[in-house]
Parts: structure tokens; sequence; C-alpha cells
């Protein structure tokens, strides 16, 4: 086992020679590319970069851990470490300039900026200094932030362009994760009626309310409103329930459609999905027939994408995708419309999970 995983690492500097679909990363507990052992990206967002993939790990060094980003491409560079007891926040991209967030369990501690292959942090300003800054969602030039002020049990929003702006309370009780692709921002929001999917557009930075959930709404179709988007441009989806089942949203700025899945799928897991230029949505999730897979589906079609039990081919070795441990990050597409899946590897000597791997299909 050590000697194929080994082959493996030695063989990603040659992928351009691989069949789909490619490993482009490896991790394990002995070894790993481009971050050493026991740096492992399960769990963690993979983020699209003019030049490649960024990908946080979590790394394990022994009481602590600590966080390491890379920007995957055919020279992987480490743009950042954290100091041992901190973590990174997911990475976020403005231009070819990246941004993330250091911090441990009470606050933010500060923001790094890695710009023209030079890193530097910045403090936070005084009143968000006992704050936890959660994430980044960029709309034209502007970073748009959700905050929580665990001392004053405040829940806020902001923006950053190089410099931090708490804006006025609004009503929502509550900000999750937003997605962002620069053109839009899509966010769920709870208000005391209920909750909601906010809009925002390069041309319109006012939040612009597109979905309601039955308690915002008794006639509102949507018996509950995820937090999960894929963006494409102007365009956008994602998965509801309805009366029927599950259902698939789909939208165009302000405008959506919905389609009911539920005699195609039993769900589809709780992980952002990714949309295709070609309108394909991608996304993990369990179809009637019981198989949990990555899927893609379009104009009523379901597809395989990705399935347990998958040859990978690396020359002339091969390993094998997870039974146990299939998928660990949700799809996303670069900006060359490559899609890239975080998934459990296995020899198909001995049957034995021996790490993760980030493949391109």
């Amino acid at each position: 086992m050590k000697t194929l995983i080994l082959f493996v690492l030695v063989v990603l500097s040659t992928l351009s020679h691989a069949r789909d679909p490619k490993l482009v990363a490896v991790a394990t507990d002995s070894g790993g590319f481009p971050a050493k052992a026991l740096c492992f990206f399960s769990n963690n967002y993979m983020v699209p970069h003019p030049d490649g993939l960024l990908v946080q790990y979590t790394c394990l060094g022994g009481p602590d851990l600590n966080s390491e980003i890379w920007l995957l491409s055919e020279k992987p560079q480490n743009i950042g470490v954290s100091e041992m007891g901190n973590l990174f926040t997911e990475p976020f991209v403005r231009g070819k300039s990246i941004y993330f967030f250091e911090y441990n369990e009470f606050k933010t501690l500060a923001l790094w900026i890695f710009k023209e292959g030079v890193l530097s942090s910045q403090k936070l300003p005084p009143e968000l200094q006992s704050s936890h800054v959660h994430d980044f969602a960029l709309v034209g030039d502007t970073f748009y932030f959700r905050y929580t002020d665990r001392a004053a049990g405040n829940h806020g929003e902001g923006i950053y362009t190089d410099s931090f702006k708490i804006l006025p309370a609004r009503g929502p009780e509550f900000f999750w994760k937003s997605a962002s692709n620069g053109t839009i921002m899509l966010q769920k929001t709870k208000l005391a009626s209920g909750e909601v999917v906010e809009l925002r557009t390069k041309d319109n930075h006012n939040p612009v309310v597109i979905l309601r959930d039955r308690n915002a709404d008794p006639a509102s179709p949507f018996l509950t409103l995820r937090n999960q988007f894929a963006t494409h441009g102007n365009r956008w989806a994602s998965f509801t329930k309805t009366v029927s089942g599950l259902s698939l949203i789909r939208g165009e700025n302000g405008k959506y459609s919905v389609e009911d899945l539920s005699k195609l799928f039993k769900d589809a897991q709780y992980w952002p999905p990714a949309l295709s230029s070609d309108g394909e949505v991608i996304f993990r999730g369990t179809d009637i027939n019981d198989q949990f897979a990555l899927w893609g589906y379009k104009n009523g079609v379901k597809r395989l994408v990705l399935g347990s039990n998958q040859e990978i081919s690396v020359e002339s070795e091969t390993v094998i995708t997870s039974s146990r441990s299939l998928l660990y990050n949700p799809p996303v597409f670069d900006r060359e419309g490559n899609l890239y899946i975080g998934v459990g590897l296995r020899s198909p000597d001995d049957s034995a999970d021996f790490g993760q791997g980030i493949l391109s299909l």
C-alpha cells in the first residue's frame, strides 16, 4: 500500500498523460500532494481561481489543528499556513487576489491578502475585534460579509472594499452563508415571519427578496428553503422541498422555475451544487434506486457523474473511489469548465481506504 501511495504522488506531475478522471491531489496520514501528510481537505470548500484551483486543508499536529491553503496548478503554490491552534476560512477571490480569514474558537484574528505574489495581513477594525467574521461574498468589486458578535449577541453584515464597514441593521435575525460569483449573490436570511432568499446583483446591490418559505408566505410552494446555491453568471440553482417532495429551483436573476425531482431522486445532500455553462446541475445525492453518487441533472434527465468503485488510472497503476467514504467536498467548476470533486480512495489490492483525492472530471 505504501508503495502504491508513493507511486501515485510521483506521477501526479505527469497527469497530462492520464485518462479522465484525473487525480490532481492526494491526502493521507503518511504522505500527501501538494500538502504534507496529515493534511486533509474533507469538508472544506474548493474555490476556482484564474490560475487554478484553491484548496483549503485542515492539518493535524498533535493536540492542535492548523490550516494550509494551496493553489493547485501546473506548479502548486502554498499560499498560507495558519498558526497552530488557528484555522483559515475558505479563500475568496477578487481578480487574481486571494483573501482569507484566520480565526480561533473565540474570534477572527486577521484578514490575509495574497496579491501579486505577496502575503500580507490586515487587522480588523475595533468594532469587529470581538467578533467572528464568517466569510466574503463578491458582488462587482465589493465583498459582503456576515459577522457574529458573541459578547453582544448580534449577528450582522458589512462590506469590504479595502477597508471594513458595518452596515446598519435592517431586520433579518440571521444571515446564512451566501453564494456569489461577482455577478450575483444569493443569501438565505431569517426574518421574524419566516425564511427568505435575497438576491444582490452587480447592477443592484440592494437585497431583493426572490423566494419565501411557507412561514414567510402561506401561499409559497416552498415548505423549506436551502442556503446552498449554484451560480453561473446570472443563472443559479438550488434544491427545495415542496408538497411533491424534492424539487429543483432554477433561476436567472430574480425569475425562476421549479422542477419536481422526486421521481428520480430520494435526496440531494446539503452541500452546494455546481452549475455548468450549459445548465447541467451537478450535486451529491441518492437516486430512487438508493445509489449515492455525484449526479448531473438537465432537462428531466439524470446522469451518473461519479460513483463508488470508479477506477482512476495513473500511468500503469489504478486506484478506486471508495464505497465507504465516496465524496468529501461540494463539486465546483473552474473557469475553464473543468469539474472538481474530493473523493475517498482505496487500493484495488486489498480494498482498504488509504486517503483522499481531488479529481478533475
